[in-house]
């Protein structure tokens, strides 16, 4: 994908990936799944998502991503955010989800953060700090690139499947997760935003691997990366309406809420108050708030 623009924002990205692993001769080689540079093929400058079948070798099934960011000597950075596993947690044939969030500068309050985790298995983390950016920019974003360490590639028969791709130059996203704190998710799927201003966001609901009636959550992500509170939903082909349990806007929700929502119920103050979406505002909104702090 080449953007139309040179990023210089914050950029996150996600995809579910799957690939049949193939063979080769001896067995060994290695597969650049994902490119992130500010042009061309290379990744230098960059940010690259690597995978090694070396059977032969101490790489065996392991993986790395690598931040590269002075090409001009060649080098990887010495603190470069090159996690080899004793396992590649990717597997053979087995969807998994990767996400990777990028604070773009060319100081050292750089950040890259990469997610992946299979569904319904523990994730896998890894967190590297540092200049991302030589050149100033981001502009292409590759996919499935290449086979390598390997005679002849096109003989490898080694297969790359991708779903859901998603770019975007903000952190800023909106998520459903199986969880009802972020972090503690082992399944997510990122929803597209159509809308969205300081008071509301809509979406078109992408449910990915949740089946219907699966009770799930929903997360708002911020610019800087701050999480809301996991909202319970269930997934549905109805459409729903979600309010925000926050009342007072300062970012959580808790006993103030409560407080301002009974007032409100009460008649003792004006304010949006609904909660749950239903036109009214009761206890039932109070049970909501009550409910949401509880699961937190």
């Amino acid at each position: 994908y080449e953007s139309e623009k040179q990023i210089t924002s914050n950029v996150f990205v996600s995809f579910w990936i799957r690939w049949d692993w193939g063979e080769t001769e001896d067995g060994s080689y290695q597969q650049k799944m994902f490119r992130m540079t500010n042009g061309g093929l290379s990744c230098s400058p960059g940010i690259s998502l690597n995978c090694f079948h070396k059977p032969a070798s101490s790489l065996k099934d392991t993986y790395n991503v690598t931040v590269v960011n002075n090409p001009g000597e060649g080098q990887l950075n010495p603190t470069e955010l090159k996690c080899v596993t004793d396992e590649n947690p990717f597997g053979d044939r087995q969807w998994g989800l990767f996400q990777m969030w990028v604070k773009s500068s060319s100081g050292d309050d750089g950040e890259v953060h990469m997610r992946y985790f299979k569904k319904g298995e523990e994730k896998t983390d890894r967190d590297w700090v540092g200049p991302t950016l030589v050149n100033g920019y981001w502009k292409t974003f590759l996919f499935g690139l290449v086979a390598a360490n390997v005679d002849d590639p096109y003989t490898l028969d080694a297969t790359y499947h991708f779903d859901d791709i998603y770019i975007d130059d903000t952190w800023s996203r909106v998520e459903i997760g199986n969880a009802p704190i972020y972090e503690n998710c082992t399944h997510r799927e990122l929803q597209i935003p159509t809308a969205w201003n300081d008071k509301s966001i809509s979406i078109d609901v992408n449910q990915g691997a949740f089946g219907e009636g699966e009770a799930v959550f929903l997360f708002v992500i911020d610019e800087d990366g701050a999480v809301s509170n996991g909202y319970p939903v269930t997934i549905s082909s109805e459409t729903v309406i979600i309010n925000s349990t926050d009342i007072n806007d300062d970012g959580v929700t808790n006993i103030q809420d409560v407080i301002l929502c009974v007032n409100i119920v009460l008649g003792e103050i004006s304010g949006d108050g609904d909660c749950n979406g239903d036109g009214v505002v009761n206890v039932q909104d109070v049970i909501e708030i009550v409910n949401i702090i509880l699961d937190a």
